[in-house]
């Protein structure tokens, strides 16, 4: 099974995304889900992260190992 979400919870304030991401993730443990995230800090919650710039995926790998400096995703979270 496969959850694909793009933009879900883009209305909601950051305690209710956070609570939405928990839950969903918690329900769908053990199944592939891939989520368009409107916040990159949200990004910490998955295993595998891809980032996407351009069009293209640019980086990809572990929030641990992205989050570097001189990385896009370094990049998106200084800016939001």
């Amino acid at each position: 099974d496969m959850l694909l979400l793009n933009d879900a919870g883009a209305a909601f304030d950051a305690p209710s995304l956070n609570g939405l991401v928990e839950r969903l993730l918690g329900a769908f443990k053990g199944h592939g889900v891939i989520w368009a995230l409107p916040r990159p800090d949200l990004a910490s919650n998955f295993e595998h992260v891809m980032v996407v710039h351009g069009g293209k995926v640019v980086e990809q790998g572990a929030v641990e190992d992205l989050d570097k400096d001189g990385t896009k995703f370094r990049d998106l979270v200084a800016a939001s």
